[in-house]
């Protein structure tokens, strides 16, 4: 029952614009410098989630989010960022 509930609220993937995903890009950056407190709207198989947290480090290597918890984000997966 809980995964068709999930099948019907699947969404596409909203697409950000080149002055959003700079200004994410900015957000990510100063969250990471600064070692605040976050929450990132994320998308993720067809789903678009919430996680809060703080960021540990970023890999340009392959373009992924680490956070203080061990868990991980890959930034296109990123929708927005709230500092909290």
């Amino acid at each position: 029952m809980e995964e068709l509930e999930r099948k019907r609220n699947k969404t596409s993937k909203p697409i950000l614009s080149t002055d959003e995903l700079e200004q994410l890009e900015r957000k990510i950056l100063n969250a990471f410098h600064t070692r605040s407190f976050i929450e990132v709207t994320y998308y993720y198989q067809g789903i678009i989630y919430k996680k809060k947290g703080v960021i540990s480090h970023i890999s340009q290597n392959d373009f992924k989010v680490y956070f203080i918890d061990h868990t991980s984000l890959y930034f296109e997966q990123l929708l927005n960022v709230i500092f909290i």
